[in-house]
């Protein structure tokens, strides 16, 4: 019956499609989907790809991965549930091939979210945006499905501001303790705000001076500083334009520079890791500090 049921299927392919005797697990391992295959066996589902199915896996290359932003991968690879998350909305518990699919249809992935899965001129577009590339890999127990993104389910945003630079303090640590001296991290534990958040190298030959703190107290000018990394209200990069001037909490303007493909600039200075969404607001990563016009030899 297994083999009558194989050679239908096998019938409803186009010519391009291949077959392989293997496990999906085995496949992936076999075809330099290494980083997948780590992560699939660091949130123990592996053993799940040898198991009967059918199942669906739209396989994001090593490279797509590479692509992450970098809060996005350290969030994933840091929280185990949340890793399992992501591989569970990648896989579907039945057979998805290009020729059954009319259209723009909906599929229920493990992770119990829908994918949107389209028909597209070369095979099949999944959310709108992850291609799919040499598709209609059919193994013993499913499919694999190539795609050149990661695909990230929604997942409820539970950390403030504070919460998230004090919890990625491999990059941050500099800012917390810039924060705490100028009574700003309880500030941004609420509210809503856009915080443009610099890395400690960005502090550079600025560090002793932002980072000490003569009579017990830092000096005021540095207070300035810092609130001019913070904007009321929370923009991600998508809300923000070429040419848009941004009110910080210092009272001093931000100006965005903005090109065609997208990479947004502060006073000049780049977005290294944009639209990290807190409960109150985003945070955008920076690689330099921003310093007010009107302020000197710091």
């Amino acid at each position: 019956m297994k083999h009558v049921y194989l050679c239908l299927f096998l019938s409803l392919l186009p010519p391009a499609s291949s077959y392989e005797n293997l496990s999906v697990l085995t496949y992936l391992m076999n075809h330099g989907y290494t980083t997948l295959v780590t992560y699939l066996t660091d949130a123990k589902l592996s053993s799940l790809l040898t198991s009967k199915g059918p199942f669906t896996v739209f396989a994001p290359s090593d490279a797509a991965f590479a692509r992450l932003p970098t809060h996005t991968a350290n969030y994933m690879t840091s929280h185990p549930q949340h890793l399992a998350d992501v591989l569970k909305y990648h896989i579907v518990q039945e057979i998805v091939i290009a020729p059954l699919i009319s259209g723009v249809e909906n599929r229920t992935t493990l992770l119990g979210q829908s994918l949107e899965i389209a028909k597209a001129t070369n095979g099949l577009l999944v959310n709108g945006f992850a291609a799919v590339h040499g598709g209609d890999i059919i193994v013993a127990n499913g499919v694999i499905q190539p795609i050149n993104e990661v695909l990230i389910p929604h997942i409820p945003v539970t950390e403030s501001i504070s919460q998230i630079i004090i919890k990625d303090d491999h990059r941050f640590s500099n800012l917390v303790v810039a924060l705490i001296l100028t009574d700003l991290l309880p500030v941004l534990a609420s509210g809503d705000f856009t915080l443009f958040a610099p890395v400690d190298s960005a502090f550079g030959q600025y560090q002793d001076n932002l980072l000490s703190t003569p009579n017990g107290q830092i000096p005021p000018i540095y207070k300035r500083i810092f609130k001019y990394h913070v904007v009321p209200g929370g923009r991600m990069t998508s809300q923000l334009h070429d040419g848009d001037a941004l009110f910080t909490l210092d009272g001093a303007v931000l100006h965005v520079t903005k090109d065609a493909r997208g990479q947004t600039w502060i006073n000049n200075i780049t977005i290294i890791d944009a639209d990290i969404e807190a409960t109150n607001g985003v945070v955008h990563v920076i690689n330099d500090l921003l310093i007010p016009s009107n302020i000197y030899g710091i």
